[in-house]
């Protein structure tokens, strides 16, 4: 479950188009930034993250993706992403990592 889950930060910090050799490897989620804070960024990025970790990290089942637009201004906003997952041999056992994204480019990892 703890590798799972340095896996899930290693793909979800990861561009796509960054890492060399693997174009596809990663997420958009700092695009995502940069678009209108409306409910369909939460449900893009939900489909984004699904996608990525299905393909990527097969032996994770993902229970939940909480996704929070919090728009503290006008020029200033914040998404918060909660994934709830576990391992395939292992379903009972679940555990959460949170990725804060700000409007000016910074991330923070929660839960590690």
């Amino acid at each position: 479950l703890d590798q799972a889950k340095t896996n899930i930060i290693n793909l979800l910090l990861t561009h796509k188009g960054e890492r060399f050799m693997q174009p596809d490897f990663g997420t958009n989620l700092r695009r995502f930034l940069f678009r209108q804070n409306t409910q369909s960024l939460a449900d893009d990025i939900r489909e984004d993250l699904l996608e990525a970790i299905k393909h990527w990290l097969p032996f994770v089942k993902v229970d939940s993706i909480d996704v929070n637009r919090d728009a503290q201004n006008i020029e200033q906003y914040t998404v918060h992403v909660a994934i709830t997952f576990s391992v395939s041999d292992d379903i009972t056992k679940f555990t959460t990592v949170t990725f804060n994204f700000n409007s000016t480019g910074g991330v923070s990892v929660n839960n590690v």
